[in-house]
């Protein structure tokens, strides 16, 4: 059936297809149900749970599906997993689902070619509700790989998300990179498992700060990332941008990476909240090295270092002093308030760790620090206020108060805290006082004399000069007597 009709689709439903699934879900496309809006085309042997999902058995079901998804206005997902019946009527499907403008997301399964990517051209040019293409669990080889670069060139200037697990790319990755310059409004790049080295870095480097300058989320999961691949992707992050997510799980990254890493973590331009670094052989060098730059990033919230087994206590300890660093009551302050979650699937976090963690989850991070000043520090020394005189005093009291407002799991003893430091002013501030008073005292006077003094040689100065101007012998103030003009 080469030419499709609306009525003749509804007095031939029956004849279309004896699969009564199949058949619901070609009645709810052709009525345009506003409730079902996603549909996968799937192979015999895939799953076929769910109500959206169509297993076609004959070219008649798949010319059909193509006719109604094209005229739906509802449908905003696709899934077409490669299979025999779809792959050999690829083209009488296809130029029904080119017709379609609704459809946001569509991804490709399990496809060993491009053939598809060329056919659905027309679609994926036209349709600028088009947001998200994927393709993944796929090996396309060289040609499937160009096809495919092909295909994101001429996505709509709509797409804002690509996901890609290829698997061997076959050296055209760069190309589909350099397919990712013509959308400058991508916000989400996930690159997993698609075989990404030094030169495949290299290409990303350079489209990351001058092309995808909205990019918030890159996902390089499971590719053969190294130190050098990585110091040209932080080089090229380095200089500000918006990416507020990086996943770099399971490659080749050793001490040199995870320098280039912090170096980007300790800059002020980086505007990272999450960093996953699982399983990549993290040792207690590179805990230290992470722990050493997160002392001033207030923008980090997650940094996921699950199954990295080689950090041992050493590792774990320079974060824990990151998260609370008990030295002092005012390094316990400035101490990271921001970071929340470092684990993963694994139970590695060590339990203080943890409960700094959590305590970071806190929204009001000035009663964080308070918490975790009242835990680590049970005697306060005045002594360092003292120099403020009284004027510190109402301060300490108001921390107090402001303490007893946080809620806390353990008993804080704010009362006795108090009485403590106020007895401390009380006993330590008058004789420092006095003494103060006196030492400011006595510089007032020491000021006053030089003062005089200064003015008494001002006067001796205009003196002499009005006598010299009159030609007149006077006496000097100074050793000598009489002195002769």
């Amino acid at each position: 059936m080469d030419s499709y009709n609306w009525h003749d689709a509804q007095a031939e439903m029956w004849y279309i297809t004896s699969c009564e699934k199949n058949r619901e879900i070609l009645r709810r496309l052709k009525d345009n149900d506003p409730d079902f809006t996603e549909v996968s085309v799937n192979a015999q042997d895939q799953p076929a749970a769910g109500e959206y999902v169509f297993i076609p058995t004959c070219l008649r079901e798949l010319g059909w599906l193509g006719y109604f998804i094209g005229n739906n206005t509802h449908l905003r997902v696709i899934v077409l997993y490669s299979h025999d019946v779809l792959d050999n009527n690829l083209e009488r499907f296809c130029r029904g689902l080119c017709r379609n403008r609704s459809i946001q997301k569509i991804s490709f399964r399990d496809y060993s070619g491009g053939e598809i990517f060329q056919l659905l051209s027309p679609f994926l040019n036209n349709n600028h509700n088009l947001m998200e293409i994927g393709a993944g669990d796929s090996n396309l080889g060289e040609e499937g790989c160009r096809l495919l670069s092909l295909a994101i060139a001429e996505c709509s200037k709509s797409l804002t998300r690509c996901t890609l697990s290829i698997g061997n790319g076959d050296g055209q990755l760069v190309d589909i990179i350099a397919s990712l310059s013509m959308h400058p409004q991508l916000q989400e790049l996930q690159l997993n498992g698609t075989n990404i080295g030094r030169i495949e870095s290299i290409a990303l480097a350079t489209l990351l700060p001058w092309t995808t300058t909205e990019l918030h989320t890159l996902d390089l999961s499971n590719n053969d990332i190294d130190d050098e691949a990585v110091e040209a992707l932080m080089s090229a992050l380095a200089n500000g941008n918006k990416l507020r997510k990086l996943i770099l799980c399971n490659n080749f990254i050793r001490a040199r990476g995870w320098r280039a890493i912090s170096t980007l973590l300790a800059s002020p331009n980086c505007n990272l909240e999450q960093v996953f670094f699982t399983d990549n052989r993290i040792n207690d060098e590179g805990a230290v090295i992470f722990a050493s730059v997160l002392a001033n990033n207030c923008k980090l919230k997650r940094l996921a270092l699950s199954y990295n087994a080689a950090i041992t206590a050493e590792g774990w300890a320079a974060f824990s002093k990151l998260l609370c660093n008990t030295s002092s009551v005012n390094k316990t302050f400035l101490s990271n308030h921001t970071l929340q979650d470092m684990g993963g699937r694994d139970a590695t976090v060590p339990p203080d760790v943890s409960s700094y963690l959590d305590l970071n989850t806190g929204t009001d991070k000035k009663q964080v620090a308070i918490i975790k000043i009242l835990q680590n520090h049970h005697h306060f020394n005045m002594q360092p206020l003292f120099e403020w005189d009284f004027k510190a005093l109402p301060l300490v009291i108001g921390w107090f108060e402001r303490a007893a407002a946080c809620p806390t799991d353990f008993n804080a003893n704010i009362g006795n805290r108090k009485l403590s430091s106020i007895y401390q002013f009380i006993r330590g501030i008058p004789p420092l006082y006095i003494e103060s008073r006196l030492n400011q005292e006595l510089s007032e006077v020491c000021a006053t004399e030089m003062k005089l003094e200064l003015t008494l040689k001002l006067q001796d100065i205009k003196q002499r000069k009005r006598n010299v101007e009159g030609g007149c012998i006077f006496y000097s103030s100074a050793p000598g007597g009489w002195l002769d003009l």
